[in-house]
């Protein structure tokens, strides 16, 4: 029962000061075993990122890093990328500015393969792990609701009980871009699994200012970008190392 399996001992040389490169192939066993991996939801959580077992969590962690490495994704700011360990969010930080900035397919760089999925109802396109299952939106995002891996307003990229998801809505006539992300902080603060408003970052997309939230739920950590361009506001909100690896692969025309 406690015995090791390969994937474990690969990852341990990986993260190891001196290891070696962590082969294609395990973190494309890491995507697959999400599919085959049965998870308990509880039925009285509206929102929740069920738990993944610590080999999953480390086979996504490094295929992000590695990403990084490649110039796939850069976080600048002055303090490190958001914290994808299970640990509640804390209660008063400071927020920081980040920078997020546009990158390309991670495979073939070392990375896990990717594939590109186009949204019918939001019109962008975006690369998410090539194990996940694209689940489009059936009804336009209505104003005042938050996004979940259940709400049929969101495109929701999913493997097994694993979540990522993308929305966008038009900001209403008169309401400034600035009052827009107020207001769906404040969504995101009445959401069980949420955070208060204060807790929100500084973002910056592609040179468009934006916010984002680390948060907890259930043990289980989230991560949440916020932003707008034109006359829309957009959300990219889930597991944090997928979420990293699909905010620089999103387009938006």
């Amino acid at each position: 029962m406690n015995r090791r399996t390969d994937l474990e001992l690969a990852l341990d040389g990986y993260l190891a000061d001196h290891g070696e490169r962590l082969p294609d192939r395990v973190l494309e066993d890491a995507l697959t075993e999400i599919d085959h991996t049965a998870q308990r939801r509880s039925p009285t959580l509206a929102w929740r990122f069920t738990p993944m077992s610590a080999t999953l969590r480390l086979g996504l962690v490094a295929a992000a890093l590695i990403v990084a490495a490649l110039g796939g994704i850069y976080l600048i700011g002055s303090r490190p990328s958001p914290n994808v360990a299970a640990s509640p969010t804390p209660a008063s930080p400071s927020p920081t500015a980040q920078s997020v900035s546009p990158g390309g397919s991670a495979s073939g760089n070392g990375g896990p393969a990717m594939t590109q999925f186009e949204s019918p109802l939001y019109g962008y396109t975006v690369q998410a792990p090539s194990a996940y299952q694209f689940i489009p939106a059936t009804r336009p995002w209505p104003a005042g609701e938050a996004l979940g891996p259940e709400t049929e307003w969101t495109d929701r990229y999913r493997a097994g009980t694993n979540f990522v998801g993308i929305a966008s809505q038009p900001i209403p006539a008169g309401t400034s871009s600035e009052q827009w992300l107020e207001a769906y902080m404040q969504t995101v603060e009445k959401r069980e699994c949420g955070a208060p408003a204060t807790q929100w970052s500084d973002l910056t997309y592609q040179g468009i200012a934006g916010k984002t939230l680390s948060f907890d739920c259930g043990g289980s950590p989230g991560l949440e970008y916020a932003w707008t361009i034109g006359d829309r506001g957009w959300v990219l909100t889930g597991d944090p190392a997928v979420a990293q690896l699909m905010l620089p692969a999103l387009n938006i025309p």
